[in-house]
């Protein structure tokens, strides 16, 4: 297993070429997510308007980019730290049934512990994100720095951990999914393709498959989130209310507004950050 320094070096790598790559479709599952009403189909606003289109579609970068790459080392890094850990103190030799081996349990454990440290950086940076992402101004969109500033005049440090507890929940549970898919798909994949598990191959279908997974089991959650933080007039008291109010005015449905770019997105981007990520460790620590 690599050591902190070699988690950290190869989660940033891995970030910033997820963000890299996954951009644009972010924007678009942001952009329905936070829609009050149905929005203007993409095709259509890109045919008319091609070059005010390209930079939607690149809006909100910088800030995912600046963390991101962080926030994916503190991630990796902790998974590592907490699944060492929870090996030692509960060797995973030891089955508390046919269907969960305590290995299995330490990944996803391990993965809800990576995924409650990396919130500290996750909430600023998807709710900068957010909001340069659905920012209408006719004036021009703003930087992720303006809207950094402007966040900060208005409402201080606190200002930036609007829906906390949320994006905590999101990314526990999300990231517990997403380590304990990987390891399951890279064994299966594997055993059925009769490959080495480190293949690129395997590799890619595994990081994929799992991002999928992930991205499924807490979809509705990150649809709460994204409309919370987006909320420019403080409408809601809460996710509670948030949530009540887009089930009472919208329905269940609405909570799976741009699913499908979503899991496009998703099978794409962490097919490549897990093969960055296993790249950057073979550099770092040859075998």
């Amino acid at each position: 297993m690599p050591d902190t320094t070699t988690d950290l070096i190869a989660g940033y790598w891995a970030g910033v070429a997820s963000i890299a790559i996954g951009n644009p479709l972010d924007i678009i599952k942001v952009r329905l997510q936070a829609a009050v009403a149905p929005p203007e189909p993409i095709a259509s606003s890109i045919s008319q308007h091609p070059a005010q289109s390209l930079g939607k579609l690149l809006a909100g970068t910088a800030a995912p980019l600046i963390s991101y790459g962080a926030l994916n080392g503190i991630l990796f890094a902790s998974y590592s730290y907490a699944l060492k850990q929870l090996q030692y103190y509960f060797p995973s030799s030891s089955c508390t049934s046919a269907l969960i081996c305590n290995g299995d349990l330490h990944v996803f454990v391990a993965g809800f512990i990576s995924g409650a440290c990396s919130c500290v950086i996750s909430t600023p940076a998807e709710l900068i994100k957010c909001q340069v992402q659905t920012e209408t101004s006719q004036s021009g969109h703003r930087s992720s720095w303006t809207t950094t500033r402007a966040i900060y005049r208005s409402y201080g440090i606190l200002g930036f951990y609007k829906g906390t507890a949320v994006t905590a929940l999101r990314d526990s549970f999300g990231y517990g999914v997403y380590f304990i898919s990987y390891s399951f798909f890279k064994r299966s994949l594997a055993e059925s393709f009769n490959l080495d598990p480190n293949s690129s191959l395997i590799v890619l279908l595994a990081g994929g498959l799992a991002g999928c997974f992930s991205w499924a089991s807490i979809f509705p959650l990150d649809s709460i989130k994204t409309r919370y933080q987006t909320d420019a007039t403080n409408a809601y008291s809460s996710t509670l209310a948030c949530a009540r109010t887009m089930y009472n005015s919208q329905g269940p449905c609405v909570f799976f507004h741009g699913f499908i770019p979503t899991m496009t997105r998703a099978f794409i981007v962490n097919a490549v950050q897990f093969a960055v990520y296993e790249q950057v460790v073979n550099f770092l620590e040859p075998s």
